[in-house]
């Protein structure tokens, strides 16, 4: 059986953006505000325990956009789960797609992403491409409304461990 890989986005996945935007002040330094210390407690409850879950059935990566230093500032915690050969950050994820589809063209490719134009893109790409949607208080938490019918739609990262458990009979 091919070897998984499960690609994460970062923001609205496995850091609560949305919240964290909301309490820095206006003014505070980036320093501050990206400090290790002060970065765990905006991330998501289960993603710790459901990261270590998935690099028990796959390789884990993160592909994310924003401002590199930012992106990995709030993987600091957990940056030991994942290998820096499999991390993407870019201003703009989506060119990165065909080169990044192409490099695990040998493995099941799992995309866990809050934005389904990435996961539109990714799965016209290359349609064997599993897509999983993640609407974090089961609502949408981009802009985007792309109309896109992704392979998984999911609340959690528990329930990610679920659905790419449930890929190894799919696949």
């Amino acid at each position: 059986m091919k070897q998984k890989i499960v690609l994460l986005d970062i923001d609205r996945t496995i850091i609560d953006t949305d919240r964290l935007k909301e309490e820095v002040k206006v003014g505070q330094t980036g320093k501050l505000v990206f400090s290790k210390k002060n970065l765990k407690k905006y991330m998501y409850g289960d993603v710790e325990q459901a990261v270590l879950q998935l690099s028990k059935i796959a390789v884990i990566g993160i592909f994310s956009q924003g401002i590199d230093e930012f992106q990995r500032a709030k993987l600091s915690t957990i940056e030991h789960l994942f290998k820096k050969e499999h991390v993407y950050i870019d201003l703009e994820k989506i060119p990165l797609l065909p080169n990044v589809i192409e490099k695990y063209k040998d493995r099941i490719i799992i995309i866990v992403d809050d934005s389904s134009e990435v996961l539109k893109t990714a799965k016209k790409i290359n349609p064997s491409v599993f897509t999983i949607v993640i609407k974090r208080n089961g609502k949408d938490s981009r802009r985007d409304r792309v109309v896109f019918t992704p392979d998984f739609v999911v609340q959690s990262m528990k329930e990610v461990v679920t659905m790419v458990k449930k890929i190894d009979e799919k696949a």
